[in-house]
């Protein structure tokens, strides 16, 4: 699992365009030069302020590498002194930060790539250490709080950055690819129970970068962009072209910790190692995978006593595992309370689809639900209703406390059996029933229809849905069976529950609608059931 994910600055983070090419450096910094004699009128031409900065920068580095120091690193300000000493310009401390800033600006934008700010709160919020190892300048530093400030939660580099994780050349003494600051990184994130196949270096340079990082047991991701370099066939574990996809590695690294987990743990009450591996992991990568910038809804659909229950708990604590924040709810959160269902009831009273306690269409807050649904894709504050279904011998009534959620989570886990039911024609509905040869229901085409009513009013909730998934099981007669292990279960807590008769009446009127999902939803992924509630088969 990865825990630590380090960063290479230029070509990685920050992109310096054709300042590695020889030819285009030297006129950049010969234009650059040019202004800035022109500024502080200087006595030397450009040109021999260029020759003289070259110069210098290799004389230390010979004079350093003479010292047995591999790769050695200048202070660029220290080059400056040299310079301005050279050309009889006086100067003070101040001065001399300022002028070497300057020269640098010139010399080009700087730019962060794509997605990086987005990429790097991700990987904070998750509980990742981010660190920096890279070949840098006193401005680099500035450059990079410049550009990362935009961002208004963010000041510096070191609201994202740990600062004991933080290497730049110009302090060190030497520039990759000398390992030495890959060493001192090391022994580090060992202090802080990291190891190094637990962290990530991410960098442009297969030399620089991956090769260097490798020789230490880090885990290595090329970024593949204009200025990547490819001079050693070294094979770096990941390869990837665009920053969002380092939360993709993250994800995927941590399913397979928490599958070894499973599989060593004895504590598997809910799915067994194969449902885990073979439904379980793809699942919750297809559930990732939909995870962009606002909060993501996945809907949960399933007949009676299918499991959508326990579905939802298993992946909120996975997901939990995973460093998302994560809430759930049902849409029978969301029922009508007791009078108002009783008066459903006594204005249907010959619909037999209204005689149960609760549970059609029509039995819920529609109005409110949507009014959540909007609230969560704003990103603010709201509440979710508590139903319990135990009161009034079943029947079910809301309380008058509510759950309050004030941080906006990553992922909603929203689960109910008619999640997601399309609206239709009673014809197309007796059409289905045919098909799979459903008769003696004891309802009116009349009856249905005043259902599929209420269905049109649902659809404007579902278009808040990011994902759908279905859980079928291989035999839709189950349904009934599994009601009643649901209220024997009810009644050992509670003490209240349906009797068998009652389920009878209560799962009957359910039948048809239930069809009806299973035949027109268009699930993102369907999960297959056998009669022990195993999970047979995904797609």
């Amino acid at each position: 699992m990865i825990k630590a994910i380090i960063f290479d600055i230029y070509g990685t983070l920050l992109k310096q365009g054709d300042l590695e090419n020889s030819l285009a450096k030297k006129e950049m910094l010969l234009k650059a030069f040019s202004k800035i004699k022109k500024k502080y009128k200087l006595k030397s031409t450009p040109n021999e302020l260029l020759d003289l900065f070259v110069s210098l920068i290799d004389r230390i580095h010979r004079i350093k590498k003479a010292r047995g120091i591999k790769s050695p690193e200048v202070k660029i300000e220290k080059i400056w002194v040299m310079i301005l000493k050279k050309i009889d310009y006086r100067f003070d401390k101040n001065f001399l930060f300022k002028i070497a800033y300057e020269h640098n600006c010139m010399t080009g934008k700087r730019a962060l790539y794509p997605n990086v700010i987005l990429t790097l709160k991700k990987l904070k919020e998750k509980g990742l250490k981010l660190g920096i190892v890279s070949n840098a300048q006193f401005y680099t530093e500035m450059d990079m709080n410049s550009l990362l400030s935009k961002d208004l939660d963010i000041k510096s580099l070191y609201d994202l950055f740990d600062k004991n994780l933080v290497f730049m050349s110009y302090k060190l003494g030497y520039s990759k690819p000398n390992q030495k600051a890959f060493i001192i990184l090391k022994g580090k994130l060992k202090k802080i129970g990291i190891k190094p196949d637990e962290t990530l270096y991410i960098g442009n340079d297969m030399i620089k970068d991956i090769l260097t990082a490798k020789k230490q047991s880090f885990k290595t991701c090329l970024f593949v962009n204009t200025e990547t370099k490819y001079a050693v066939a070294v094979k770096p574990d990941y390869k990837i072209k665009d920053m969002r996809l380092i939360i993709d590695i993250v994800n995927k690294e941590r399913l397979q910790e928490l599958y070894k987990a499973y599989k060593a743990s004895k504590n598997k009450k809910f799915y067994s190692i194969s449902e885990f591996k073979k439904i379980i992991i793809p699942l919750l990568d297809r559930i990732i995978s939909k995870h962009k910038n606002k909060t993501t809804i996945i809907g949960i659909q399933g007949g009676i006593g299918t499991g959508k229950t326990t579905l939802v708990n298993f992946l909120k604590e996975i997901l939990k595992q995973m460093g998302y924040n994560v809430q759930s709810f049902s849409i029978d959160d969301f029922y009508k309370n007791r009078k108002e269902r009783l008066e459903l009831s006594r204005k249907f009273r010959q619909n037999p689809f209204y005689q149960i306690s609760r549970g059609m269409p029509g039995t819920h807050k529609v109005n409110r639900l949507l009014d959540t649904f909007q609230r969560i894709k704003k990103g603010k504050n709201f509440n979710i209703p508590i139903f319990d279904k135990s009161l009034y011998n079943a029947y079910g009534d809301v309380l008058n406390k509510k759950i309050k959620i004030k941080k906006k989570p990553d992922f909603i886990l929203f689960e109910g059996w008619c999640i997601g039911i399309p609206y239709i024609s009673v014809h197309e509905l007796s059409a289905i029933l045919n098909k799979y040869k459903i008769k003696n229901l004891d309802y009116k085409p009349k009856h249905a229809k005043i259902v599929l009513k209420y269905v049109k009013s649902y659809q404007k909730l579902w278009k808040y849905l990011d994902c759908i998934i279905m859980l079928m099981p291989k035999n839709i007669e189950l349904h009934k069976k599994w009601r009643y292990q649901q209220e024997l279960k009810l009644r050992k807590v509670t003490g209240k529950g349906m009797s068998r008769k009652e389920i009878n009446r209560f799962v009957r009127p359910y039948i048809p609608f239930t069809y009806l999902c299973y035949e027109k939803i268009k699930p993102d992924i369907k999960i297959e059931l056998d009669e022990r509630h195993r999970f047979i088969k995904l797609k």
